[in-house]
C-alpha cells in the first residue's frame, strides 16, 4: 500500500509544479495594441507577469502573410520589461500585419508567446510622380497613337494600386482606368481610341496613387488634346479642286485660265478684220 501511495503524491506534486511553471513567466505585447498603428521609430514594448526564469532577452517579429521576419532583439530594461525601437520607415506602408514576441533566459528556455493582429503600418501618403517615359504635357496626338502614361516608383510608402482619370475640358466628363502595378510603380500603354477619347478634345490626366492603407495622392495633371488623323475633316485629296490667282483677288479654275487664254486670242484676230 505505501509503494503505491508514493507514486501518487509524486505525480500530484508534478501537476502542481507543471502548473505553476506554465503560468509563470507569461510575456504580454503592449504596444502596438491589437489593430494599432505604427509609424516612424516606434517603440515596441513587451513585459512579464513575473521573471522566475531570469529571462533576459525579447525579440520582436512581423509576420507579413507569407514568412515570420525577425525586428530585433533587446534587453530587459527591467527585470520585467522589454523596449526595441523599430525605424519602421524601412518598410512601405502596409496594413494587417501580425506583430509578436518571444522571450528567452540565458539556457535558451523559451517563454509563451504573445502577439497583436491588424497592426497598420503608417509613414505618409504615396508620391505620385509622372514616370519618364509618360507622355509629355501639353502633348496633341491622333487618337491611333500609343499613349503611355505611368508613375515613378514609390519605394518609401510604396504603391499598391494606381487609376488614371481623363477628364475633358469641355463637358467635363471623366473617363477613368486601371493601371498595371509592380514594385511600387505603375503603367499603362493604350491609345485614346481605346480609351474612348473624344477627337478635337482636350483632356486633362492625373494618375492616382494608392498605397497600402488606402493614403492617396493625385500627380500633377497634364494637358492632352486629341486631334483629327491626317487630312481628316477635310475631304479626300483626289476632289480637291486646283485653283489659280487671275489679277487681284480673281480665282477661277485652271480649265477657265485656258478657254481665257484662246477667247482672247480669237477676239484679237476679229478685231484685225475689222
Amino acid at each position: 500500500m505505501k509503494n503505491k501511495v508514493i507514486p501518487l503524491i509524486f505525480s500530484i506534486m508534478l501537476l502542481v509544479s507543471l502548473s505553476f511553471i506554465s503560468s509563470a513567466n507569461t510575456i504580454t505585447l503592449i504596444t502596438p495594441a491589437q489593430d494599432g498603428e505604427v509609424s516612424g521609430s516606434y517603440v515596441l514594448n513587451a513585459t512579464l507577469d513575473t521573471n522566475t526564469f531570469n529571462i533576459t532577452s525579447a525579440t520582436f517579429f512581423y509576420y507579413d502573410g507569407s514568412s515570420n521576419v525577425t525586428i530585433g532583439t533587446t534587453t530587459n530594461q527591467t527585470p520585467t520589461n522589454f523596449n526595441y525601437t523599430w525605424v519602421s520607415t524601412a518598410l512601405v506602408d502596409v496594413n494587417n500585419y501580425v506583430i509578436w514576441v518571444n522571450c528567452t533566459n540565458q539556457t535558451g528556455l523559451l517563454t509563451s508567446a504573445d502577439s497583436s493582429t491588424g497592426v497598420d503600418i503608417d509613414n505618409g501618403n504615396p508620391t505620385a510622380s509622372f514616370s519618364s517615359g509618360s507622355f509629355s504635357d501639353n502633348t496633341a496626338m491622333v487618337s491611333t497613337t500609343s499613349l503611355v502614361f505611368g508613375l515613378t516608383a514609390d519605394s518609401t510608402i510604396g504603391i499598391s494600386s494606381c487609376i488614371g482619370y481623363f477628364t475633358s475640358a469641355d463637358s467635363g466628363t471623366v473617363t477613368t482606368t486601371s493601371m498595371t502595378t509592380s514594385a511600387n510603380a505603375c503603367t499603362n500603354t493604350s491609345t485614346p481610341s481605346t480609351l474612348s477619347l473624344g477627337i478635337n478634345e482636350v483632356y486633362s490626366v492625373t494618375i492616382q496613387a494608392t498605397d497600402g492603407n488606402g493614403d492617396q495622392t493625385n500627380a500633377t495633371a497634364r494637358t492632352l488634346r486629341i486631334t483629327p488623323a491626317s487630312g481628316g475633316g477635310g475631304g479626300g485629296g483626289s476632289s480637291a479642286v486646283k485653283q489659280s490667282i487671275i489679277g487681284d483677288g480673281d480665282t477661277t479654275t485652271s480649265g477657265n485660265v485656258i478657254s481665257n487664254f484662246f477667247n482672247s486670242i480669237i477676239n484679237w484676230f476679229k478685231g484685225l478684220f475689222n
